[in-house]
């Protein structure tokens, strides 16, 4: 399996980050760069665009004066989709499917790590067929349910709450002398 020489869980991590806070910023700017592309940029969003461009650097991307952001709206969101391109060029470079966890991985220096912002959780969650615990359950629900649906032995032990779940209470079973058709004065 080849790796990266350079790849660090520091620069993982960084990448990670970068990804989630550009796209954000970008979905952000897009609404207005659409409605006013030659607007200014409000000057937090311009400092903010200027950092993750200084940051993306660090992912290869050009330094000095292409990395300041520029003045108007649709500018800012051009370089961003700039970065954000370069930033899932790197990604590509530095990362390769891995089967054993489903899911894409970084190549790191001594392994690999899952790309979190892919999938939030890489493993594989346990099948309930291998539990029997779960399997026991599973079985013990099938014959309630065929004991409370078919009127099998084992149905009359139930309360009859435990026979009609989701039965509204008006439909429920009602004491002896109670009828549906009284008129409310009698009940």
């Amino acid at each position: 399996m080849p790796r990266s020489i350079r790849l660090s869980h520091r620069k993982v991590e960084a990448h990670e980050a970068l990804m989630v806070r550009q796209g954000t910023l970008l979905d952000q700017l897009r609404p207005m760069a659409a409605k006013h592309p030659e607007a200014a940029v409000p000057p937090v969003l311009k400092d903010l665009a200027g950092q993750l461009l200084a940051e993306a650097t660090w992912f290869g991307g050009p330094s000095g004066a292409a990395a300041r952001p520029a003045a108007n709206g649709a500018g800012v969101v051009a370089q961003l989709g700039e970065a954000r391109a370069l930033l899932e060029h790197f990604e590509a470079q530095h990362s390769m499917w891995d089967p054993g966890q489903s899911a894409r991985v970084w190549m790191l220096r001594r392994g690999t790590v899952h790309i979190r912002r892919l999938r939030p959780f890489s493993t594989v969650p346990p099948r309930s067929e291998d539990n029997p615990e779960a399997r026991r359950m599973r079985k013990l629900l099938e014959e309630r349910i065929n004991a409370i649906t078919k009127g099998m032995a084992g149905a009359e032990d139930l309360p009859i709450s435990a026979r009609l779940p989701n039965t509204p209470r008006r439909l429920r079973a009602r004491p002896e002398g109670h009828s549906l058709d009284a008129p409310r004065s009698l009940r």
